[in-house]
């Protein structure tokens, strides 16, 4: 996960949907590619995010549709994750009060006919009394291809492979986090967020931000009015640039740098950015002006080095128990 979020390829059907949640979808491929074969499988939810004991918790249950034409043979199994320095998703190993040694599945292994959908469920059965906070594991849901003697030539076998991220919590949820700096680079073609996540559960960028030429900004207040009532489905009719924040997750405890592309391509000059955006009920509207140079310009400054908007103390911390 570049900072990523989830990243989605589009549903099939509205009840379902096959996506690659922050980085944990992987594809194995079996020979180089030659064309994207057509998805054989949805998954439902794309996520969890639930509430246990030391009971354990409500059944929870995957819903898998067979999209192909031939059975389908999957089989299921669950790991411990963190992120990364980089908020790259990692499998880590598993201790004794780790959630994934706490789950149980069933089935294991499943084989769908063509066409239909299979149920599968999981619960969480704690082998220790758990202490409050945030406990997260990781079901990858994975395709057993049936052996062949040969692939033909240019036959593409890709074997699928999913994870469904699980985030459940014990006791109270504490949202805090702290915003520590917002930079733009000094090539002026990306932006950059310093965020501390000091809850005892993760939290996700939303919101978006909004680039003008200098002298077309309107002024913060108006771009932020601006910038609250775009409809993503309309973008285009907008006289300025508009970027969606990736819905980039920091889990407690965690301070990461997240940084976005801006979508100007090659086009220099002075611009003014808008930011309308949260992270754990931060509110991120700083407004910041940069120079956009060309990667090759001599004029261009070291582009490790970034100008920082100015955060007022009693504006960079903010906490809410729910």
């Amino acid at each position: 996960m570049n900072q990523s979020g989830d990243v989605r390829t589009p549903s099939y059907q509205p009840k379902f949907a096959i996506q690659a949640v922050l980085a944990l979808c992987s594809l194995l491929i079996a020979t180089s590619l030659q064309a994207q074969p057509a998805p054989r499988m949805g998954i439902s939810p794309d996520r969890y995010q639930i509430e246990f004991d030391e009971r354990g918790g409500e059944t929870q249950s995957i819903l898998v549709q067979n999209m192909s034409d031939e059975p389908l043979s999957l089989s299921l199994s669950v790991s411990n994750w963190a992120l990364n320095d980089n908020n790259q998703i990692t499998v880590v190993p598993p201790t004794e009060s780790s959630l994934d040694q706490w789950i149980v599945i069933n089935p294991m292994r499943v084989t769908i006919p063509p066409g239909a959908p299979q149920t599968i469920r999981w619960a969480i059965m704690p082998r220790l009394k758990p202490t409050e906070g945030e406990y997260r594991a990781i079901i990858f849901i994975e395709e057993e291809l049936p052996p062949r003697e040969k692939v033909e030539g240019t036959e593409v076998r890709m074997k699928m492979r999913y994870g469904l991220p699980i985030y459940a919590h014990v006791g109270s949820t504490i949202e805090s986090a702290q915003l520590n700096a917002v930079a733009v680079t000094r090539l002026g073609d990306k932006l950059n967020l310093d965020i501390t996540n000091n809850g005892n559960t993760h939290a996700r960028l939303s919101g978006n931000f909004g680039i003008w030429p200098s002298d077309e900004f309107p002024g913060a207040d108006a771009a932020l009015e601006q910038l609250q009532s775009v409809n993503p489905d309309n973008q285009q009719e907008m006289d300025f640039v508009v970027g969606n924040m990736p819905p980039s997750v920091i889990l407690p405890g965690n301070r990461r740098v997240l940084n976005m592309p801006f979508p100007l391509q090659d086009e220099t000059g002075d611009y003014t950015i808008q930011l309308n955006a949260d992270f754990a009920q931060v509110e991120i509207t700083e407004t910041l002006s940069f120079t956009k140079h060309l990667p090759q310009d001599p004029d261009a400054d070291d582009p490790e080095v970034f100008r920082v908007a100015t955060l007022p103390a009693e504006e960079a911390i903010i906490g809410a128990i729910e």
